[in-house]
């Protein structure tokens, strides 16, 4: 049998005990939550530049799909997809090697998150394809001043030692007002198509769908 002094320093030793454990677990779960998001975002990351990937992507298509598709309740929030590929860069490759083409595609990179906003999504989705989702953005007169912009940058990145060849860029954009029955495929499809158009079209250029 304790005597009253000594389950009292028992009971307290306990207490003390019991808390030092809550208080690890605590901590445990932090670094466990913590260490969960910091993987999820790797899995949704380009490497090379930083930017999201094929997966980021589509989740954020998702999202923005279903923004601007809500119902009365909520303001629907229209977006753009704009695809973009780069021209000449196999040159690029071809001539200088694959740390040029590396080095390009990060610029490229810097490029993009330059020019998004916050709410914004940029990824490199393979290659030297790239797809931005501007959240809001409509304006025809907006999205071609921002092309151009983006294509001006780009085609000041040309590195040294390409001759006469100019790394540009080609791109299409869709705007989606929340219509019914659209998926992340299509909107990436139609995007797709109006890049190849844009090229088509002479490259370093941009082709809008509405």
């Amino acid at each position: 049998d304790f005597a009253p002094s000594e389950l009292a320093m028992e009971l307290l030793f306990l207490h003390e005990a019991n808390r030092g454990v809550l208080t690890e677990l605590s901590r445990f779960n932090d670094q466990l939550v913590q260490s969960r998001r910091v993987a999820l975002l790797q899995a949704q990351t380009d490497p090379l530049t930083g930017l999201g990937n094929r997966r980021g992507l589509e989740m954020a298509l998702a999202m923005a799909l279903r923004s601007a598709g809500e119902g009365p309740d909520a303001e629907p929030v229209p977006f753009a997809v704009v695809h973009l590929d780069l021209d000449h860069f196999k040159q690029v490759n071809d001539i200088l090697g694959h740390k040029a083409g590396d080095d390009l595609l990060q610029a490229v990179g810097g490029v993009l998150r330059a020019q998004v906003r916050k709410a914004d999504t940029a990824a490199r989705i393979g290659g030297d394809e790239f797809v931005l989702i501007l959240s809001g953005m409509t304006s025809v007169a907006a999205l071609h001043e921002l092309a151009r912009r983006i294509i001006e940058a780009i085609g000041s990145l040309t590195p040294p030692g390409l001759g006469e060849v100019r790394v540009s860029a080609s791109i299409g954009i869709v705007v989606c007002r929340g219509e019914r029955g659209a998926s992340p495929g299509d909107l990436l499809a139609q995007a797709d198509e109006a890049l190849y158009e844009a090229k088509h079209k002479g490259r370093g250029c941009a082709t809008i769908r509405q």
